[in-house]
């Protein structure tokens, strides 16, 4: 998820924040980074009535990464 934390580590390890975020979405399946506002309409979402009927699962908001064969 694209946050002031990774921009951060990537100036801690001296790279470039826009090239060190890069290089990390082309691992992604979806070829780019979440937002804090997509992690926050899944959070609506599961706090809302729309989610009623979902028990103990986990939702991972991922971008496809988990499913990478690599």
């Amino acid at each position: 998820i694209q946050t002031q934390g990774l921009r951060r580590l990537a100036i801690d390890l001296g790279q470039n924040p826009s090239d060190f975020m890069d290089r990390i979405a082309w691992k992604i399946p979806m070829r780019r980074l979440g937002s804090v506002d997509e992690v926050g309409d899944l959070v609506v979402f599961l706090v809302s009535e729309e989610s009623r009927y979902i028990t103990g699962t986990q939702v991972v908001i991922d971008g496809g990464s988990v499913i990478r064969s690599d």
